[in-house]
């Protein structure tokens, strides 16, 4: 009865920002670049990829790609593009005994490979050459910062390691994580060093954790009996953190759930009737449509979905009574009330309303009326900076003595 039919096991997801949309690592196929989900396209040629373990896109380099599988003659290898996929370099094959696990930094500057069997390595030239990394264990998964350059992570073994200097060298910063079972982790786009984890099994720990330290310290997500994966999307019209999603188990039901509120609530955005077996490989929103959602398959390919209930924020109405957290629609922008308000416009730079928008990195785009808080990262004049203490109204580079400091 399966003759002629093709399973489609989807390994890896990335959804970048920028013209694509999707970039897929599946076993058999090899992989896609979607520049559009709606759009059939070949699979990756160039080098044609028999089976894809892993793909990843930096942070804030629109166009830059990396992937990690088995070319047409068996070989190993990563292949990196600086042009959404329109031409890749491909690296020397790896001599271990998979793909593994690959990332680029958020500059798109650096990529670290991990191949099965093998030392980790790292090229600073889009893949040409290789040298190997210091303090990664054989094994180790990778994953880059969304924002820092500087700032590549790994875990083996339930050890989570952090590179400081773009994966030339790590050391291990955390331990106690899960070390058996299916284990994925992830950094939050527009933030420095947030991290999310999923991942574990039955015999030992399992559920979900969260760093905001860069991976030095870890705190268990309330609610978890057991999650799989984590991933993240556009947030929500007037939220202040990037969409959370995750195949999980909470409170004893097993879903797909979500949370636009940074983790401290979530939403079961599936069905019974909408499960599709394993789905613990990967889950990504799309960072340019809040409530679209990727679902990575073992055998069903990927799973589209859409919040048909996603809409804009309600204009902002003279009468109506607004408390903390409410979100309107006002001269095209989303704002987001800081106390009770009522009468009062949106506008006024130390007034009610703060006024919330984004890049589809994630980073928040600078704006007057916004309040910030040390550690936030903005977007403003070309570049990103970074608060050093509470500020509003205060602009970037304004000031060499102001609240912000430049960081890219």
């Amino acid at each position: 009865m399966a003759d002629g039919i093709e399973e489609t096991a989807i390994q890896d997801l990335v959804a970048p920002a920028g013209d694509v949309d999707l970039v897929s690592a599946m076993l058999d196929l090899g992989g896609f670049v979607h520049g559009d989900i709606d759009t059939v396209v070949n699979t990756f040629q160039a080098p044609y990829f028999g089976g894809a373990t892993s793909v990843d896109a930096a942070g804030l380099a629109s166009g830059v790609i990396v992937r990690a599988g088995t070319d047409g003659s068996g070989n190993h290898v990563v292949a990196t593009s600086a042009d959404s996929g329109a031409t890749w370099v491909t690296s020397p094959a790896s001599g271990g005994s998979g793909p593994g696990t690959v990332t680029v930094s958020a500059n798109g500057a650096n990529v670290v490979w991990a191949p099965d069997g093998v030392t980790p390595r790292r090229s600073g030239d889009t893949g040409s050459t290789w040298a190997d990394v210091v303090g990664l264990p054989v094994g180790a998964r990778v994953e880059s910062d969304r924002v820092d350059p500087r700032l590549v992570y790994g875990l083996a073994g339930g050890t989570f390691y952090r590179s400081n200097d773009g994966g030339a060298t790590f050391a291990a910063v955390a331990g106690g994580l899960p070390a058996e079972g299916n284990v994925r982790f992830a950094a939050m786009p527009g933030s420095i060093g947030v991290l999310w984890l999923a991942g574990g099994d039955d015999e030992g720990a399992y559920g979900m954790w969260r760093s905001t330290d860069a991976g030095s310290t870890w705190s268990a997500v309330a609610g978890f009996d057991a999650a799989d994966t984590v991933g993240f999307g556009r947030a929500a019209p007037g939220a202040l953190t990037p969409s959370i999603y995750t195949a999980a188990e909470r409170d004893g039901v097993r879903g797909v759930y979500r949370s636009i509120d940074g983790g401290t609530s979530w939403e079961r955005i599936n069905d019974d009737e909408h499960q599709w077996g394993w789905i613990g490989a990967d889950i990504e929103g799309d960072p340019d449509v809040f409530g679209r959602v990727y679902i990575a398959t073992n055998g069903r390919g990927i799973i589209v979905g859409d919040d048909t209930e996603a809409a804009a924020p309600a204009d902002w109405n003279a009468r109506t009574v607004y408390t903390t957290g409410d979100v309107v629609t006002y001269a095209g922008a989303q704002w987001r009330a800081s106390w009770w308000t009522q009468g009062q416009k949106p506008g006024d730079a130390y007034g009610p309303w703060q006024q919330i928008a984004a890049e589809p990195s994630g980073v928040a785009a600078w704006t007057s009326s916004r309040i910030f808080v040390a550690g936030d990262v903005v977007s403003h004049g070309s570049h990103l900076w970074r608060a050093k203490w509470w500020t509003r109204a205060q602009e970037p580079g304004a000031s060499p003595w102001g609240p912000w400091e430049q960081i890219g």
